[in-house]
């Protein structure tokens, strides 16, 4: 960095020349932040460099107490470095308070800047979203960070970026709103509205047209689990990502989310038994297209492994062959994990797929257990990388159920592989106590080892917290009552 380091020499001269003058230890803050912004894009650590730059806005903010500037630098340097510590697993919160007290300074010495509020709005989003991987409600971070953008586009809403990042906070209190089972429809309108009035103020600009795809899947996901019609929303997510895709070919992660939303969309062709390869084969395409352009992405294969997966038993149910589509799957899951032997959702895929394969296999009349015993090990794997995810439990329970009743079939008695199952739905249940499926499943290992009590309460169980099984748990139900009178 040569420019930069010599307007840091610059800087320092000027400072030996003149210690009192504020100018200077700003502006060699500037520098600083600048050049380990620099060191930060290149995965090299800022940390020194942004010490020594916060230093300099502190300095300056004491020469001149009334300048807010130096209070809006020292805010942003400090945000930048959180951004650093909590990538590489250091604390972040005194340092992120900080940062909010410095930009609360500056907006009170100049509250007529757009600037340092739509700082003081990004860093309250960027904590809320660390603490939201802690566990921590985000919401009152998310509308901070609203309530910093509304004023910085009160004082100029011609700033495209603060529409976005204003449309982006109503996103994520939408899918926030969405995952506790809350209405996301209000929060998704309102994003949907800043997305235009960027669109408005910038139209070329291909991540108002990226963004606004990635809404409208989100919005169509959830129209779909709620039962409302999610087609709608796709046709507008293909139409704005194929618009930021014609500016900007090479953007894979265009291309990714154009994955997303067809496959997605195909979900919703087979459940009404509709025509859905045209959707899959779009999906895969665009997955193809996004891993050629960046093939370091290893949850880009992960998806693609889905979509494969989804495929292979969409064909499965209308009776054929999907031996080679698990294949393919299987690969894209692999390369996946070739370049992320930590990835819990990579292994949770993996053991999803060989249980569905080893379905598969037993249906026409052969052995799937081997295929069973890989996919208790992938998920075994995925519970190392994770092991709070309660459906990874659950799924692996599944799993050993599935060997109990191979073992059964080939004239064992199944109770190793049935200890097992039962340990790893405590474990699943422990995590998370109302979890139907995981019930369904447990209540389908007591059924299998004839403990009829057990599986009718535990079905019970199931039917009481999801009304959506009540069906499959009265056929359950029906079954194990018959099966009982009959002695078996």
């Amino acid at each position: 960095m040569p420019a930069l380091a010599e307007a840091l020499g610059d800087f320092d001269q000027a400072i030996a020349l003149d210690p009192l003058n504020g100018f200077a230890w700003e502006h060699r803050g500037d520098v600083r932040l600048n050049w380990g912004n620099a060191r930060q894009a290149r995965g090299l650590d800022p940390g020194d460099l942004y010490r020594l730059a916060a230093d300099d806005f502190l300095r300056a903010a004491g020469l001149d107490p009334g300048w807010f500037g130096s209070r809006s630098s020292l805010g942003l340097v400090l945000s930048n470095w959180c951004a650093w510590r909590e990538e590489h697993g250091e604390d972040t919160e005194e340092m992120e308070r900080d940062a909010l007290a410095a930009f609360a300074q500056a907006v009170e010495l100049n509250p007529a800047s757009a600037q340092t509020w739509e700082l003081r709005g990004i860093a309250f989003m960027n904590r809320a979203n660390r603490g939201r991987h802690r566990g921590v409600d985000p919401l009152p971070g998310y509308r901070e960070a609203v309530g910093s953008f509304d004023r910085a586009l009160a004082l100029n809403a011609k700033s495209p970026t603060t529409w976005l990042y204003r449309a982006w906070m109503h996103a994520q209190c939408g899918t926030w709103e969405s995952e506790r089972g809350e209405d996301p429809e209000p929060s998704y309108g309102r994003a949907d509205a800043d997305y235009a009035e960027a669109a408005k103020v910038n139209p070329g600009l291909a991540e108002i047209a990226l963004r606004r795809g990635s809404l409208r899947l989100n919005w169509g996901v959830h129209a779909s689990n709620v039962g409302r019609d999610p087609e709608p929303h796709y046709v507008l997510a293909v139409g704005h990502l194929d618009r930021a895709l014609a500016a900007h070919p090479a953007l894979a992660e265009g291309w990714r989310l154009r994955g997303g939303v067809y496959v997605n969309w195909a979900g919703v062709k087979a459940a009404q038994q509709e025509d859905a390869e045209p959707c899959f084969r779009e999906a895969i395409a665009s997955y193809g297209k996004s891993l050629e352009l960046n093939p370091a992405n290893a949850q880009a294969w992960v998806q693609r492994g889905m979509t494969r997966m989804n495929w292979a038993l969409a064909r499965q149910g209308r009776g054929e062959d999907p031996e080679t589509t698990y294949g393919e799957a299987a690969a894209d899951f692999a390369n996946a994990l070739e370049r992320n032997p930590q990835l819990a959702d990579g292994w949770r895929w993996l053991g999803g797929l060989r249980i569905n394969w080893a379905d598969w296999r037993a249906s026409q009349g052969g052995d799937g257990r081997e295929l069973i015993a890989q996919a208790i090990e992938a998920l075994g794997k995925a519970l190392e990388a994770d092991p709070s995810s309660a459906a990874t439990w659950s799924i692996r329970g599944a799993a050993r159920l599935k060997l109990v009743e191979a073992e059964q079939k080939a004239g064992g008695d199944g109770a190793a592989a049935d200890a097992a199952a039962r340990e790893d739905f405590a474990q699943a249940l422990a995590r998370n106590p109302r979890d139907a499926d995981t019930y369904v499943r447990r209540g389908q290992a007591h059924h299998a080892m004839a403990r009829w009590a057990e599986a009718l309460a535990d079905w019970e169980r199931a039917a009481a917290i999801d009304p959506a099984s009540v069906a499959a748990v009265a056929k359950l139900r029906e079954e194990a009552e018959r099966k009982r009178g009959e002695g078996k």
